[in-house]
């Protein structure tokens, strides 16, 4: 049993001298027993501030003090009180592992340790030290997920009652307005469901970002397509959000041909330019540029609107977290949360520049994969504009 023991024993004097260490103790120590017994105090293995926390703990439990440092390890013992404990201990070349050691007395009349001291049985726990490391990391991941889907719940249910309780008046006034004199009437409100009708798309397709976001990181499925006629495709669909009189600008340059995650490359889109009509005036522009550069993608949307401070700007990507100055604006504060999020999957990066009351521009920009040869009709280099309002 002492020669094949998996645990390390140490059998010591009333003083913490080693006189017996097993096998074991000195293959997983890294030291001869010439080394260790009559020369070494068990106190030579452990850490002087674990010392410290543990002497603490038993004044404070026991209420005794301490009457060396070998009777920190040894005061339960001495008592007759169970003397179970975790410790590290320091090997010869100073690297560390966890233990747990039961301590116990022991006297010449022993029949295993014919020796007055103490003998101390350590058991390596550094593997369920490090599954509890593991299971403490999941349930905070846990924690933080049930936290965040409770405050994105709270969000969603308070933010979906304003455009949802203008469509159910509007709804109901317009029923009020038959003649034919009522028509502008009608149209106001219709207009006011459109908005809300709107609104509610935007947070919903956010929340349905979240909520992909949430899940295990996938690898990004790049493809390779034309930038140009997909980003417009996204201007086009995103129109209806334009306010009265706003008009967006697109501008591409450079090869019209990519390697990228056109799905990723559209939530991005769309968020940062839902960003830039809401904080917007009417009968503004919009500026949107892409460019393909070769071995990176940039997109740039720069805007006219109420800007961002800078004290806002340290806060800028925490979700939820709206600037102080447009709490007069419909939005839950998510959308650059979103970007930054979608950007780290493709390890692409953003940069803004913003000042109150003279816009906003927000750069991202995108590493490209490795470009296959290029179809002849694709290979030209363009330089266009779209104008949509």
């Amino acid at each position: 049993m002492w020669n094949n023991e998996d645990d390390i024993i140490f059998v010591t004097d009333n003083n913490g001298i080693i006189k017996m260490i097993n096998p074991i103790g000195e293959s997983k120590l890294g030291y001869k027993t010439d080394e260790l017994v009559d020369n070494k105090s068990m106190l030579t293995f452990l850490r002087r501030d674990e010392l410290i926390k543990r002497a603490e703990k038993l004044v404070k439990e026991i209420g005794k003090e301490l009457i060396s440092d070998f009777s920190i390890l040894t005061l339960p013992a001495d008592l007759g009180l169970s003397n179970e404990f975790e410790i590290t201990l320091v090997r010869k070349d100073k690297t560390s592992f966890p233990v747990s050691i039961t301590l116990n007395k022991t006297d010449s009349h022993s029949v295993f340790f014919p020796i007055e001291g103490y003998v101390a049985i350590a058991r390596d726990i550094s593997e369920k030290k490090k599954i509890e490391q593991e299971l403490i990391h999941k349930l905070e991941v846990e924690r933080k997920l049930s936290d965040f889907r409770l405050c994105l719940l709270s969000v969603a249910s308070h933010e979906f009652k304003t455009p949802l309780n203008v469509i159910l008046f509007s709804a109901s006034i317009i029923s009020k307005y038959y003649r034919t004199e009522d028509q502008p009437k009608r149209e106001k409100h219709l207009e006011r469901i459109a908005n809300s009708v709107r609104n509610l798309n935007d947070m919903l397709n956010e929340l349905l970002s979240i909520s992909k976001l949430e899940k295990p990181a996938e690898q990004p499925k790049n493809a390779h397509f034309r930038p140009r006629e997909h980003i417009r495709e996204i201007i086009e669909e995103n129109s209806g959000l334009l306010k009265n009189g706003q008009v967006i600008r697109y501008r591409h340059t450079g090869i019209n041909w990519i390697c990228l995650d056109a799905r990723v490359l559209k939530h991005i889109i769309v968020n940062l330019l839902s960003n830039a009509i809401k904080f917007s005036p009417e009968s503004s522009k919009i500026f949107l540029c892409s460019k393909n550069t070769g071995d990176k993608f940039i997109l740039s949307i720069k805007d006219n609107g109420c800007g961002i401070s800078p004290e806002d700007q340290k806060r800028l990507f925490n979700r939820f977290y709206r600037g102080t100055n447009v709490s007069n604006i419909e939005g839950n504060g998510l959308g650059l949360y979103i970007v930054r999020n979608y950007l780290e999957h493709v390890k692409g990066s953003i940069d803004f520049s913003s000042k109150l009351n003279a816009g906003t521009k927000v750069k991202v920009s995108f590493p490209l994969a490795v470009q296959e040869a290029y179809e002849s009709n694709y290979n030209l280099k363009v330089e266009d504009e779209l104008c949509v309002k």
